[in-house]
């Protein structure tokens, strides 16, 4: 990368520093200022603040002539806000090859930097957290991507984000400045400028990439691919050790295998609405295995499915299914433009149709307060001590005495009456023993009924938490896909 040519001729900078979208000094204050500070863009993007309040103090303070006292040369301190902030933007520009002009030093466009780079200072002082380990349930292409967003919000000493050193291009060719924007259009925001054309030249690119070799190395410890980045560490390169991950583990070969399985899904994958796969869970599938090629698209040449063949693909996997309601949803779609064109709305639309959520919904068993409800509803006995009511409103079982004082004659003729053609278990000591009914478990629940209890339970605990990983990993995967910039993929 070579450095910009700094060419704003006297004239030039004389018409800059004075104008209302300028510094705003006067004409005689420019000429003393250039005299005791310096006269380009070159000279003056040296000063740092304290050089620069010197040299305004000298201009305001300046010396008697032939003992003559001179009139200060009046330097205000908007203009000296606005002089400050245009040579930190210059310094800016050669750092991103870039050429200043007039127009890219104007207030409009240094105001614009300033805003930009002091949120960008505010985002350096935050803590950039621990940097993602490698997990044996995610693949090396997936891993980089976390990588190289934690690398996005980790800082160098020179103000940016160490995603540059990892960036596909190492010397990439100058950008062309948006209109009245410190960046490009490509770009978007300094901090992208800087992540996409700082130079690795610099003196301190050494210390940035070793930093990423140094991250790389802690989050691949105790992996297999630890042995990929080992020829690097001599070195501490860290944009070796990246790029041959990459070249070994999740290159081309890799994103076509991806490529090759979820094109696979789309087309093949049936659904029949007979079995426990509700409709839901079958487009959470289909729509998983669209964005894993949204995502190989950014990688190998890929055609991305239309939202017109997503719901085609949608509506042909669902011709297995003969439900009624359901086949009478479809028709609908097939007629209405606006479905057959949005994916999203489709699935909307079809979802309250789906015969499986639909018969789950039928044979839905509702919990109210607890398990013993289900049992006093099926007529089995009472969950606290196997014992069933009587007519006469008393249990019928054997009782203490001070209870049994309590019962009407009614009541105590059922009891007996019971009691007699029931009597209690006795052990092998002629004891009388705790009767227990066959078939029931220690709480006096039948055990069938706490088998279908527990079946039910665990079958809807299964399915909530399927549907809801696959949520998180779609989302996942939409929200990690990289952006891509002007054609050039990112490391």
């Amino acid at each position: 990368m070579n450095a910009p040519a700094l060419d704003l001729d006297a004239a030039q900078m004389m018409a800059l520093m004075t104008s209302a979208d300028g510094g705003r000094l006067s004409e005689r204050s420019w000429r003393e200022f250039r005299e005791k500070g310096g006269a380009t863009i070159e000279d003056l993007r040296d000063l740092d603040d304290d050089a620069f309040d010197r040299v305004v103090k000298t201009c305001e303070r300046p010396a008697p002539h032939n003992g003559n006292p001179v009139a200060p040369f009046i330097i205000p301190a908007v203009a000296s806000l606005r002089m400050k902030w245009m040579l930190k933007c210059a310094r800016y520009y050669a750092q991103v090859d870039v050429t200043p002009t007039e127009d890219n030093l104007s207030w409009s466009v240094v105001s614009q930097f300033k805003d930009e780079l002091e949120a960008l200072n505010d985002a350096k002082s935050k803590d950039e957290g621990t940097v993602p380990k490698f997990s044996k349930h995610q693949s090396v292409a997936k891993w980089l991507e976390s990588f190289g967003l934690h690398l996005s919000s980790t800082y160098s000493v020179r103000g940016m984000n160490l995603r540059g050193v990892i960036r596909q291009v190492a010397d990439p060719p100058a950008p062309v400045l948006a209109q009245g924007r410190p960046y490009s259009e490509e770009a978007g925001s300094i901090e992208t400028m800087l992540e996409l054309h700082a130079p690795h030249t610099s003196a301190l690119f050494k210390q940035e990439n070793a930093t990423v070799f140094r991250l790389a190395n802690e989050a691949l410890s105790n992996t297999q691919y630890i042995h990929t980045i080992a020829p690097f560490r001599r070195a501490a390169d860290g944009r070796g050790a990246v790029a041959s991950l990459i070249a070994n583990h999740a290159g081309k070969a890799h994103w076509d295998k991806v490529a090759t399985e979820n094109e696979a899904i789309l087309t093949e994958r049936t659904w029949t609405g007979t079995g426990n796969t509700s409709l839901e869970q079958h487009t959470n599938l289909l729509r998983k295995a669209h964005a894993l090629l949204v995502e190989a698209a950014l990688h190998i040449k890929l055609t991305v499915p239309s939202e017109s063949s997503r719901v085609k693909t949608l509506i042909k996997s669902c011709e297995p299914c003969k439900d009624a309601k359901f086949l009478a949803a479809v028709a609908n779609v097939e007629k209405d433009d606006v479905m057959n064109d949005d994916f999203e709305s489709t699935v909307a639309y079809l979802k309250p149709s789906c015969p499986v959520s639909n018969k789950k919904k039928k044979t839905k068993v509702t919990f109210q307060g607890d398990v013993g409800s289900i049992a006093a509803d099926a007529g089995v006995d009472s969950p606290a001590d196997g014992s069933k009511m009587g007519r006469t409103g008393v249990p019928l079982k054997w009782v203490a005495k001070h209870v049994w004082r309590k019962y009407t004659p009614e009541q105590r003729a059922e009891v007996s009456a019971h009691n007699k053609a029931n009597p209690p278990n006795r052990n092998r000591n002629g004891k009388k023993g705790k009767k227990r009914d066959a078939g029931k478990g220690a709480g006096g629940y039948p055990k069938k009924i706490k088998g279908i209890v527990a079946s039910i339970m665990k079958q809807k605990a299964d399915e909530e938490e399927a549907d809801q990983r696959q949520r998180a990993e779609i989302a996942g995967l939409l929200l990690s896909q990289p952006q891509p910039c002007g054609g050039e993929e990112q490391l």
